[in-house]
């Protein structure tokens, strides 16, 4: 056995070499490590040109980190705030928005006026790095433009 590779009979009855999987597995692992640094690297450098001197925190990015941090302490998919009009539609006519009481007392609405998959991604990043709100919006930020670039080099490459 030499460089990697043994001497193996084939059909014809003549030696052929066969490659051994370990060599292969860590060649394919490289090879994917180089791929993720090769997206993730320019979507942080995106990021942070594009949001070098401000997030831009609107009202209602306002109202998903506040969201966000709700379900990260309380478990609960509400918000500290109302929604912007203090109306929810209901079965036929606008009515007030609901008012829960979450621990401690403090005023909670349900999240009804936006959807809750940000928040709770974001929440779930707050959690698993102990980062503030902000900064799980950036690597959740971050992580998404990475999959995007990856995607989009995947659909490129199986167009051509």
């Amino acid at each position: 056995m030499a460089g990697g590779f043994e001497r193996s009979p084939n059909i014809t009855g003549r030696d052929r070499p066969i490659r051994r999987a370990a060599p292969l597995i860590a060649n394919m692992r490289w090879i994917r490590l180089r791929l993720l640094v090769l997206i993730l690297v320019p979507a942080a450098v995106l990021h942070v040109v594009l949001t070098q001197n401000d997030f831009g925190a609107s009202p209602d990015s306002v109202a998903y980190l506040t969201a966000a941090q709700t379900i990260e302490r309380d478990k609960m998919i509400a918000s500290p705030l109302p929604p912007p009009t203090g109306l929810v539609i209901g079965a036929g006519s606008p009515q007030r928005a609901a008012r829960i009481e979450g621990p401690g007392g403090r005023a909670l609405y349900p999240l009804t006026h936006w959807p809750p998959g940000y928040p709770v991604i974001v929440s779930i990043v707050m959690s698993g790095f102990r980062t503030p709100p902000m900064m799980s919006a950036r690597i959740v930020s971050i992580i998404s433009s990475g999959v995007i670039l990856l995607l989009a080099v995947l659909l490129l490459r199986s167009a051509l």
